[in-house]
């Protein structure tokens, strides 16, 4: 769980790795997990700790998902994945 903690911001002001995203877009990350799975124990501990101290997620991740930047090594199969979701969480 102190990964989780680091990454979404709860506890170190530091990221556990360099190669992961802002503590927003890790956020937005475990929100998304949670919406599709919700019984895990990451789930849980998402649900009961880090969800109640975060309004308007779902704003939020539109937020995040419609900010694309070009200047990417992201292939264009999973440019295309992650569009396609963004689209269908604005639905």
């Amino acid at each position: 769980m102190l990964l989780i903690k680091q990454l979404t911001g709860v506890e170190s002001n530091l990221k556990p790795f360099e190669c992961v995203g802002t503590k927003e877009e890790s956020l937005i990350a475990v929100y998304l997990c949670w919406k599709k799975e919700k019984s895990s124990l990451i789930a849980k501990y998402f649900e009961r700790n880090i969800l109640p101290q975060n309004k308007n997620l779902e704003k939020r991740t539109i937020k995040i998902m419609d900010s694309w930047n070009n200047q990417n090594k992201l292939p264009n199969k999973f440019i295309k994945i992650l569009k396609d979701e963004n689209r269908r969480i604005k639905k």
